[in-house]
């Protein structure tokens, strides 16, 4: 075998791989860049925003940099003005809420009424004078306004004065056949007349019979009391239909009402009470006027029955009156 020579190998560059370029990097690169830039940017505007909320005042004030110390001068102007608006709001905010109160405008509504009827009665030239004013021993004046149908009960407003409504109760009058003034009702040493000026029961006129009869004038026959009865003493005698006139203009001249408000009047309103009787058909009163009850006519056993009766074996509904605050 010859000789040959040794021989290396050839030997073969080392080729370097070269690295793929990723798009991703450079992306993620750009995102942070601009997350950098916008973030700050971002806060910027929404803080002037914000601040131009707060102030009422042009975005463009606040949004110089290279003058920041009249910017803050500025801003502190704004928010030391802000505060007395902010006071001002609070104070007439609370005016309204005392305005407001139900008990305030009803004592200022019954002012007004009474007020309103002082005249009245001035111009007709009462024979006992219209006062306001609290008298020992009567808690309430009751006032009737005629042409509404409504009473309304006053009592003392704490300065020594009938402007507080306490209560108004749906009447029936008898219009013009219900005369309009001013009375003390009266005792019977002071009407001989007509002796009676309180009772349990009484007749009127019609041969028909009242419960709870509380005298308003002395020598006229004008009365308080219910919805007339065809028999004396028996409850369940009741002229019904004339019970459902409540609230409109029904009786010969005395004033009706319901038994429950009849026995209140007769029991709280004591003789010498002043009493006016007034027109007002566009205000019934400062309460307003109540709703009327009516009986259903079709039922033969209720319909005997003042439904607001204490005694009635079908469940008294009470009074339908307004009280006031």
């Amino acid at each position: 075998m010859p000789n040959t020579p040794n021989r290396r190998p050839p030997v073969r560059p080392v080729r370097r791989r070269r690295r793929k370029f990723r798009p991703q990097f450079l992306v993620l690169v750009y995102t942070l860049l601009a997350l950098v830039i916008l973030i700050p940017l971002a806060v910027h505007f929404l803080g002037g925003r914000k601040d131009d909320a707060g102030s009422g005042k042009d975005s463009t004030s606040s949004s110089s940099v290279s003058d920041s110390a009249s910017a803050s001068d500025s801003s502190a102007s704004d928010s030391s003005d802000s505060v007395p608006s902010e006071e001002n709001s609070d104070a007439e905010s609370g005016s309204d809420a005392v305005s407001e109160d139900p008990a305030t405008l009803e004592l200022a509504a019954g002012k007004a009424a009474i007020e309103s009827i002082a005249a009245q009665m001035s111009a007709l030239e009462t024979s006992v004078p219209f006062s306001a004013s609290v008298t020992a021993g009567h808690p309430y004046l009751a006032a009737v306004n005629r042409a509404a149908n409504t009473v309304t009960i006053y009592e003392d407003d704490g300065n020594g004065n009938y402007y507080k409504p306490y209560c108004a109760m749906i009447c029936s009058t008898g219009g013009e056949n219900t005369p309009r003034g001013v009375w003390n009702m009266p005792t019977s040493d002071k009407s001989p007349a007509r002796p009676i000026v309180r009772a349990e029961w009484h007749l009127l006129d019609g041969n028909v019979y009242g419960q709870y009869i509380s005298r308003i004038t002395p020598n006229d026959g004008i009365l308080f009391h219910s919805v007339p009865y065809y028999t004396s003493g028996q409850k369940d005698s009741l002229e019904y239909d004339e019970f459902n006139k409540l609230g409109t203009t029904a009786s010969a001249g005395c004033v009706r009402l319901s038994v429950i408000d009849a026995k209140w009047v007769y029991d709280n309103l004591p003789t010498g009470t002043m009493t006016v009787i007034y027109d007002d058909a566009e205000n019934p009163g400062p309460l307003g006027k109540p709703d009327g009850i009516k009986l259903d006519t079709s039922d033969a056993e209720k319909r005997n029955w003042d439904p607001t009766d204490p005694d009635t074996p079908y469940g008294a509904v009470g009074s339908n009156a307004i009280f006031g605050h």
